[in-house]
């Protein structure tokens, strides 16, 4: 099975899975147990092994072989730790006390009785003076705050803060104190609702001017205005709001509204002008500019136009002339299909230089030269392509000493699948190429041709990796035979085979 395998060079440790030696083995210093070395003669199980040693130098110096005794009275030793005792982490303690023992408790509460104290002292009549502590004196000292004083409330005044009396117009209710009365002078709620519904800047009185302009201010107040008045006095007296006019009213020359139509729908410097029904030879017609002249029938007309700009003729009749009625210099049909025929500043004939100007210029669009195969297009000087160069056919031939290409990268099988691909050596019958099957770069030594779609190997090339992650850096890729990898950190090479 192909694996990496160490070489062993120079200055290297190698690493052997089982070696056999026929012959003698020197060294300056092994490393191991020694528990896998077999055949050699001179050793047995009594040997001092590494693992022998290992054990020997975790024993202490003058260590023995101590067995713990039973403590006693006299002898220290061990001793099991029995009922009411408990042992943690080496400190060993009292885990259960009996009714009678005489705990920290007890002896607390002992050093808190007095000596020589009774169980239950008493105290006989007139035994006690007035200067006895009693309970009532005590239950009394019990409710006097700690550092009380003998203090008493001195008066307020304009600089001393002290105590009041609630007075005339006030009233306290749960150490508020709030004023119960006031004057006739005093801003009550009942004046500030009041204030409250006042404008803003409101006046006792308005003058009569300020009256006036209020009114006319408010829509629909109906006011005889100063513009009413002047209105007013511009409608004659005995004036009709529609007056109207009865049968025999007006006379001819009075102008109606059908009067104005009329005159309306005449166009601005119209004549009175006619056209006869038939119009004979070599008389004529002026129509103005933007008019319109009806023809109907007729042959050999001639329109002519004097002043300038365009005649258009439309006649749902049809207008035509008769046999003899153009001359040579007539514009007939025929005539105007050729002229439809040739393209906008068409030439006769074009110089080479006007040829060569409109190859160098915008031709609109993509452009064919030749329309068959076995076109040949044949260049004596060089060609330039400024663009990109597309060739389509199935051969290309580059026919020169040397071939300079600037691109860093040539692209081979240039949008098809994975597949062999190289260069080939034409003469020789050599090649160089990818070898897909194999995934590997690969010669061909022998047989090669022109037009070759796949390699024949012969042999690969090798490659050398670098890593310093050890054999985990390796890409599975790179496992090939014959390639080697270089372990950067550990200065080891290796073999896959």
């Amino acid at each position: 099975m192909a694996e990496w395998k160490k070489v062993i060079v120079s200055g290297s440790s190698p690493e052997f899975g089982a070696i056999t030696v026929d012959g003698t083995v020197t060294a300056n210093a092994f490393a191991g147990d020694g528990s896998g070395i077999t055949g050699i003669s001179g050793t047995s199980d009594n040997n001092f092994t590494t693992t022998l040693k290992n054990k020997l130098d975790g024993i202490a110096a003058s260590a023995n072989n101590f067995s713990l005794g039973s403590a006693t009275t006299e002898v220290l030793g061990g001793v099991i730790v029995g009922t009411g005792l408990s042992v943690s982490d080496g400190t060993i303690s009292v885990s259960q006390t009996t009714a009678n023992d005489f705990t920290n408790t007890l002896k607390s509460k002992l050093d808190g009785i007095a000596a020589g104290a009774e169980v239950n002292p008493s105290v006989g009549d007139g035994g006690l003076t007035q200067k006895n502590f009693t309970t009532t004196l005590k239950n009394k000292l019990d409710g006097v705050a700690a550092n009380a004083n003998n203090f008493s409330l001195s008066a307020a005044d304009g600089s001393t803060l002290g105590g009041v009396i609630v007075g005339t117009g006030l009233s306290v209710t749960e150490g508020t104190i709030s004023v119960s009365q006031t004057t006739a002078n005093d801003f009550t709620n009942t004046l500030k609702s009041k204030l409250d519904g006042i404008e803003a800047s409101a006046t006792a009185d308005q003058t009569d001017a300020e009256i006036r302009a209020a009114v006319e201010a408010a829509s629909d107040s109906n006011v005889f205005t100063d513009a009413d008045h002047t209105k007013l006095n511009g409608i004659a007296t005995g004036a009709e709001v529609n007056p109207s006019v009865g049968d025999g009213g007006l006379t001819q020359k009075n102008f109606t509204t059908t009067l104005k139509n009329k005159l309306d729908g005449i166009a601005a410097s119209a004549n009175n002008f006619s056209i006869a029904v038939g119009i004979d030879s070599g008389e004529g017609v002026a129509v103005s500019s933007g008019g319109t002249v009806n023809l109907i029938g007729g042959t050999n007309v001639t329109l002519s136009q004097a002043v300038g700009g365009a005649v258009t003729i439309t006649s749902a009749h049809g207008l035509s002339v008769g046999d003899g009625g153009l001359t040579q210099n007539n514009f007939t049909n025929a005539d105007h299909s050729k002229l439809n025929g040739i393209e906008a500043s068409a030439t006769a004939d074009q110089t080479a230089t006007e040829i060569i100007g409109l190859l160098n210029s915008d031709l609109g669009g993509n452009f064919t030269i030749g329309n068959q195969s076995s076109d040949t297009a044949t260049f004596t000087g060089g060609v330039t392509v400024n663009g990109n160069l597309t060739v389509s056919g199935t051969t290309t031939t580059v026919d020169t000493a040397n071939l300079n290409v600037t691109d860093q990268f040539i692209n081979l099988n240039d949008g098809g699948s994975a597949a062999d691909g190289g260069i080939v050596v034409e003469g020789a019958g050599v090649s160089f190429g990818w070898d897909n099957s194999a995934g590997r770069w690969a010669f061909d030594y022998s047989g090669a041709t022109e037009g070759q779609t796949s390699i024949t190997t012969d042999s690969f090339a090798v490659t050398v990796h670098n890593s310093d992650e050890g054999l985990s850096g390796v890409n599975t890729g790179q496992q090939q035979l014959g390639n080697v990898f270089v372990d950067s950190t550990n200065d080891v090479i290796y073999i896959y085979a």
